[in-house]
């Protein structure tokens, strides 16, 4: 009887130093996971939840209108049927220049990992107005960890243009 119960507090220990160092393993991954900037979804997000119609906020327009861009009523459109569709969208996948005319595309969409496993929006053009190519494709990031979720364009360190609902 008496080594039964030393066997028993000997596992007990051993099963509460296992998931304690579980328990900080996990909570380490959560602080890495949350100082990450801006957060990105922890799991794959489903096609629903990113189906909507996007915006600048009102800061993103208010930064371009300071810059000197006329910025149109314009939007981003995913569709459930994997289809997207970008109206007067202000050019965000290159150098900033007050000379390029607003983006008017359609394509496909899909969610998948880009080269820094970060969860995004991949985007196929069809077109993008006259004279483009087809299959160009970008990227739009995916953020927050869980929905509604909202997605952005990086255009250099520290600065995003984040599209919401």
């Amino acid at each position: 009887m008496k080594y039964r119960i030393v066997a028993l507090v000997v596992a007990s220990s051993v099963a509460l130093s296992i998931g304690l160092a579980t328990l900080s393993i996990v909570c380490i991954a959560a602080v890495l996971i949350l100082s990450e900037s801006p957060p990105s979804p922890l799991f794959k997000p489903s096609k629903q939840s990113l189906v909507g119609e996007y915006r600048l906020p009102t800061q993103s327009v208010e930064y371009f209108k300071a810059e000197g861009y006329d910025i149109l009523p314009h939007s981003l459109v995913l569709r459930g049927d994997g289809t997207f569709e970008m109206i007067d969208v202000p050019f965000l996948w290159g150098p900033l220049n007050r000379s390029d005319p607003p983006m008017t595309a359609n394509g496909t969409w899909t969610i998948d990992k880009d080269f820094t496993s970060r969860w995004s929006v991949l985007l196929s053009f069809d077109s993008t107005g006259p004279g483009s190519d087809q299959g160009v494709w970008s990227i739009l990031y995916i953020r927050g960890f869980l929905p509604p979720y909202s997605v952005y364009v990086w255009k250099q360190e520290f600065v995003l243009f984040e599209f919401v609902k």
